[in-house]
């Protein structure tokens, strides 16, 4: 889900269409009704070119279009990738965007956390089969950022969110006794050691809870730039805690 002007909220799901699986997209006013000028009566669908099915993992609203990030899958040959597509507010292909509406990569990675920068780029988590997991950038006509991190991506796993001055906060599992482990990146990418520890803020787990681990599963900031984070031990005791920032 996301917020697009007017405080319209534009949703993804996934349909099926003749047995394949296609990247459903449908916007509500802000009045709770559907916008009936949005695609056809308020709902569109879209794939990957070429893909016998295409899901969708994130989306995002910039400058009044639709950012979607999803995976594919084609059948001859067969491959998996995933992509980035772009539609008008109107619910059309953005031609403009990547040459056809969209970019692709052949390579069987699932995103997910489809963040926008104030410069146009976007920033996605990348998993791939083995549970490993990295994210990276994409410029604004979403090719890969190939500048950002020290090999155009940053290679740690976690929920990613970003502050007021576009850096990005990864929430990621702890060590015995510790609350929040959240790290910190610069816009480009690069650990912000003015952060925390070197990078790193953490945090003790209450008493009672003292001795357990637990994953910070995702963190949020507040308008006064404090650090909302949610957190579980690996006795599934959820936390809420709050961290300067």
């Amino acid at each position: 889900m996301a917020l697009a002007p007017n405080d319209s909220v534009v949703t993804i799901f996934n349909a099926t269409n003749n047995g394949n699986t296609v990247m459903g997209v449908t916007k509500i006013e802000n009045t709770g009704r559907v916008d009936t000028n949005f695609g056809k009566m308020g709902f569109t669908t879209a794939g990957f070119l070429g893909a016998a099915s295409s899901s969708s993992t994130g989306v995002a609203v910039r400058d009044g279009k639709i950012v979607i990030m999803g995976t594919y899958s084609t059948t001859s040959p067969t491959n998996n990738g995933y992509g980035i597509l772009q539609l008008l507010g109107s619910g059309d292909l953005d031609l403009s965007f990547g040459g056809s509406g969209q970019t692709t990569s052949l390579n069987a990675l699932t995103p997910s956390d489809l963040l926008l920068l104030s410069d146009g780029r976007a920033i996605s988590t990348l998993a791939d089969t083995s549970g490993s997991s990295s994210f990276t950038a994409f410029t604004a006509k979403g090719d890969i950022d190939m500048t950002f991190g020290a090999t155009n991506k940053v290679s740690v796993a976690g929920s990613i969110s970003l502050d007021d001055q576009d850096r990005v906060l990864v929430a990621t599992a702890s060590t015995a006794g510790e609350l929040e482990s959240i790290l910190r990146f610069t816009a480009d990418g690069m650990l912000d050691t003015s952060f925390g520890t070197n990078g790193k803020a953490t945090a003790l787990l209450p008493e009672n809870l003292a001795g357990l681990a637990a994953s910070s599963t995702a963190a949020r900031v507040q308008g006064d730039g404090r650090i909302v984070v949610l957190s579980e031990t690996t006795t599934g005791v959820a936390v809420i805690s709050r961290l300067w920032n």
